[in-house]
């Protein structure tokens, strides 16, 4: 099994990226926590989340954050990941751990599912429709479109 990090991302990664309305910063400051998945020469992190309501998303069942109001699900967010560096990571974080139990029990099914999100994306952008599909127009992997088509 692959090694998994969850990591914080550092204030420079994100004022470097302060355009891109995409990727998400938290404006109170407080960090997003991310799962970075390494893939044919390319660190990616996927952001967790606590309100998702697509399906390019892996969901936690287990959460406890989970709200009972049906809006939405605790997850991690494929359509927010963002290609990093190694300097880019602050710090190793921790998760809650029957969210921990859950990702490493499913951790071959993230990857599978990102790596065939990344592949649609790429896809898309060589058919010409990317514009067109949210799921695509919406992606934070359209401000890294070099680094895509590369992979």
């Amino acid at each position: 099994m692959k090694e998994i990090k969850t990591v914080v991302l550092t204030k420079d990664f994100y004022e470097r990226h302060k355009d891109h309305k995409e990727i998400l910063s938290n404006k109170d400051g407080r960090p997003y926590l991310t799962l970075v998945i390494e893939h044919k020469d390319k660190m990616f992190a996927i952001p967790f989340r606590t309100n998702l309501k697509h399906k390019f998303a892996f969901y936690f069942y287990s959460s406890e954050r989970k709200k009972g109001d049906g809006k939405g699900r605790p997850g991690i967010d494929y359509t927010k990941a963002v290609i990093i560096q190694e300097s880019d990571v602050e710090r190793n974080s921790a998760i809650d751990k029957k969210e921990w139990l859950e990702l490493k029990k499913n951790i071959n099914t993230i990857i599978r599912e990102f790596e065939e999100y990344v592949k649609a994306f790429k896809h898309s952008l060589e058919n010409g429709d990317f514009g067109v599909r949210p799921v695509f127009k919406f992606s934070a992997l359209q401000y890294f479109i070099q680094e895509i088509k590369d992979f």
